[in-house]
């Protein structure tokens, strides 16, 4: 796959460091400050995850804002053990964090 865009070879080393890169860029849009929303959407679905040498089933959760122009936009995602309750809770603690609570419109 390198080679279709012009890679000929990578090292471990440039491998992590483009990982760290990415990790600070994701940091970055997780905590960003929400902008206005109508309507929130949450839902999780499963995938496949890889920690501590193996692989496991992870469950994925996103929220979804649709503003007042209807445009929808991804505002939060998580990677988590299970569907558990104590996650929905931390993920909602995340958006209340990032002014979520003042940003919906009551309807």
């Amino acid at each position: 796959m390198l080679r279709e865009f012009g890679i000929e070879g990578i090292s471990s080393s440039q491998v992590s460091r483009a990982a760290a890169l990415l990790d600070d860029e994701l940091e970055a849009w997780r905590s960003r400050p929400l902008v206005e929303i109508r309507y929130l959407i949450l839902d999780a679905r499963y995938g496949k995850m890889r920690q501590g040498g193996g692989v496991h089933d992870a469950a994925v959760f996103s929220a979804i804002g649709i503003g007042s122009d209807e445009s929808r936009r991804v505002i939060g995602v998580s990677v988590v053990l299970s569907e558990a309750e104590v996650h929905w809770r931390s993920f909602r603690d995340d958006l209340v964090a990032r002014d979520a609570r003042r940003r919906i419109y009551r309807l």
